[in-house]
């Protein structure tokens, strides 16, 4: 990083210098090489170098209207693959540190969003490149943000394809993505690192901004296979904690958001006993804060349903599983290893416990809790948590309260 502005050392060429490198950037016969270091230089000028990206976006259709160009004449040679990825790299570096100069200019531009998204709608996923399908679906997550539930009439027209429930193209992309993390491949890695926090990002927005453009079906579908690549991540031999975090914030999500469609779906319980138990499992591979978001997800989809008898075959599943939860953080209250219990986990953990008690049968209940250590651990837990006065000291004593009786 320079200490001076690169476009103050440009002087009064700096004008004729700019015009000269869009001409280059626009011309057919410029060598592809050039186009894309002169991309990776504006990209690297957003954050370190914004005076002379301004400078380049001045007035913007001299560098965006090429791009949208370049965008919508793709090469599938490896060249070709470096060109459209440096310029979805510049596009999102824009979008992500708001330069709104250029995000106003292309948010009403059909043809930029038709040549941005038409890879990710017409190309199977694993034909395209993973990183260029990260940095599209993170500039559509910006978009859709920003226009909230009323999306330019261009935009609109391209999240309907995206999200039709006839080519189904949100849930092979959900698929593909779900596959190579179980990948050993080095394209994985993309994944991992890129495509799967912009999927995140993407999914987060559509479900809370914009909930009718994916049908019931569709929610169900992405929802089950979020839910099995967390009983993925958490079955291996080690636990990958950011993607086990993405992925329960993913679920946290959906299930916040579309919870009363998920719940109605068959053996949705029976799944998360799966995870749970394998929670338990991992628990001190597991970071807290994993646990937390899918300790709340499974709270509110037990919410979902109402206490009594019809409810119980569904919910009692979980009984076991949730049990040996608040015994494991009870017990591991006060340990010296804070990165995978907290009172703030405990908490809630001890509330799902109460909700699905609920959902039991007195009898059920009681023999469950006879069977188990859980009281000892709540009181151990009560003891550790009232000399430092965690603030959520109280359920675990109303707790123990509605047990005695």
């Amino acid at each position: 990083k320079l200490n001076v502005p690169l476009v103050a050392c440009l002087g009064s060429e700096a004008d004729g210098i700019r015009d000269a490198l869009l001409r280059r950037l626009d011309s057919p016969t410029e060598d592809v090489g050039v186009k894309v270091a002169l991309l990776r230089l504006l990209k690297a000028s957003t954050t370190k170098q914004q005076g002379l990206c301004n400078a380049f976006l001045t007035p913007p259709e001299k560098l965006l209207d090429p791009l949208t160009s370049l965008l919508a004449t793709p090469s599938s040679s490896e060249m070709g693959q470096k060109l459209t990825l440096a310029i979805v790299e510049l596009v999102d570096a824009m979008w992500t540190e708001k330069y709104t100069t250029a995000t106003a200019y292309l948010k009403n531009k059909g043809d930029f969003w038709n040549a941005l998204a038409d890879p990710l709608i017409n190309e199977k996923p694993g034909e395209m490149s993973d990183a260029v399908a990260g940095h599209t679906f993170r500039i559509l997550a910006h978009q859709v943000f920003s226009s909230d539930a009323k999306p330019e009439a261009t935009l609109q027209e391209v999240m309907d394809k995206l999200c039709s429930s006839t080519e189904n193209t949100m849930c092979l992309w959900s698929k593909h993505i779900m596959n190579s993390l179980e990948s050993v491949a080095s394209s994985s890695s993309s994944v991992r690192e890129l495509l799967l926090p912009s999927w995140r990002d993407f999914l987060v927005v559509l479900v809370a901004r914009a909930k009718s453009w994916l049908t019931t079906e569709q929610k169900i579908s992405l929802a089950s296979d979020v839910l099995s690549g967390l009983v993925y991540q958490l079955d291996g031999a080690t636990v990958d904690e950011t993607t086990t975090n993405l992925l329960a914030h993913i679920y946290l999500a959906m299930v916040k958001h579309c919870g009363k469609q998920l719940v109605a779906t068959k053996d949705c319980f029976q799944q998360l006993r799966k995870l749970l138990l394998l929670m338990q499992e991992a628990v001190m591979e597991t970071p807290t804060h994993c646990h937390l978001m899918i300790l709340g997800a499974t709270l509110r989809m037990v919410t979902h349903t109402e206490p009594g008898e019809v409810s119980q075959d569904e919910v009692v599943v979980l009984l076991d599983p949730v049990l040996g939860l608040v015994q494991q953080h009870g017990r591991l209250a006060g340990s010296t290893n804070r990165s995978v219990t907290s009172g703030s986990t405990l908490n809630i953990a001890t509330a799902l416990l109460h909700q699905v008690l609920l959902r039991c049968d007195k009898e059920m209940a009681e023999a469950h809790l006879n069977c188990s250590p859980v009281i000892p651990a709540l009181l151990h837990a009560t003891h550790i948590y009232m000399q430092v006065g965690h603030s959520s000291i109280q359920i675990y004593v109303n707790l123990l309260a509605k047990v005695e009786e």
